[in-house]
C-alpha cells in the first residue's frame, strides 16, 4: 500500500512516498527532475508496478522540491557534490543497506554523482541524465551497471549526450526510444517499464 511519510536529515524535514511488501527483499529508490517530484511517479503507477516486481519502492521529494524544506546543506551545485549526500543519508535513514535507483534529468544527474561516491548501490538508471558535461571526467570510474535511457526526440538534452555518457561508463547499456521526448517515462511508459523491470531484476 502506497504510503506518505517523512524523515528529518540535518535539520530539515524530507518528504517521501513508498511502497514496500514483506516478501520483497530487495529496494529501489526515485528521484524527479527539475519541474517534478514523487507524485509524478504516483500517476504513472510506478510505486505498484515495481513492488509487484519485487522491489520496495522510495521516492523522496529533493529538498527544495515538493513537499520537502530546501536546505543549503543539499543545494545542488554543477557537479552535483551535494546531491550524493542526500542520496546517502536519505536511503541510510530509511535504513537500506544496498539499493537500486532511478533518476530522470537533474535526478539523473544525482544518480550519476552517486555512482561515482556511493558504494552500496546495486544498479542504476537514468532517463535524460544532466550533468554529464560537469562530471565527463568521473564518468569512467563508474562500474555498477547502467541503464541509460533517452527520447530520440529530447528537446531539453540532446540525445547527443547519451552516447557520450554510454562510452564513458563500461558497464553501461543504452536505449534510445524513438519519438520520446524528455519525460520519456511520462510519455512512452508502457516502453518504460518493459525495458527497466527486466534490467533491475537481473542486476538489482
Amino acid at each position: 500500500m502506497l504510503g506518505e511519510n517523512g524523515i528529518l536529515l540535518r535539520g530539515s524535514e524530507v518528504f517521501y512516498r513508498k511502497e514496500t511488501r514483506r516478501e520483497n527483499s530487495r529496494n529501489l529508490v526515485l528521484l524527479h527532475g527539475m519541474s517534478f517530484t514523487s507524485f509524478d511517479w504516483k500517476k504513472i503507477n510506478a510505486f505498484n508496478l515495481f513492488s509487484l516486481a519485487g522491489f520496495n519502492v522510495f521516492a523522496p521529494d529533493y529538498p527544495g522540491f515538493g513537499n520537502s524544506k530546501e536546505n543549503e546543506e543539499f543545494k545542488i551545485t554543477t557537479d552535483f557534490s551535494n546531491t550524493s549526500k542526500f542520496v546517502a543519508e536519505f536511503t541510510g535513514g530509511i535504513g537500506l543497506k544496498s539499493f537500486s535507483i532511478i533518476g530522470p534529468s537533474m535526478g539523473g544527474g544525482i544518480v550519476l554523482r552517486s555512482l561515482l561516491d556511493l558504494n552500496n548501490i546495486s544498479s542504476a538508471v537514468v532517463i535524460g541524465a544532466a550533468g554529464i558535461t560537469n562530471l565527463s571526467k568521473s564518468l569512467e570510474k563508474i562500474r555498477t551497471p547502467l541503464m541509460i535511457m533517452w527520447g530520440s526526440s529530447d528537446q531539453v538534452i540532446d540525445a547527443g549526450q547519451a552516447t557520450i555518457l554510454n562510452k564513458a561508463v563500461p558497464n553501461s547499456k543504452l536505449v534510445i526510444v524513438p519519438g520520446a521526448g524528455h519525460a520519456l517515462y511520462l510519455e512512452k511508459e508502457k516502453i518504460f517499464f518493459d525495458t527497466v523491470i527486466p534490467f533491475l531484476k537481473e542486476k538489482g
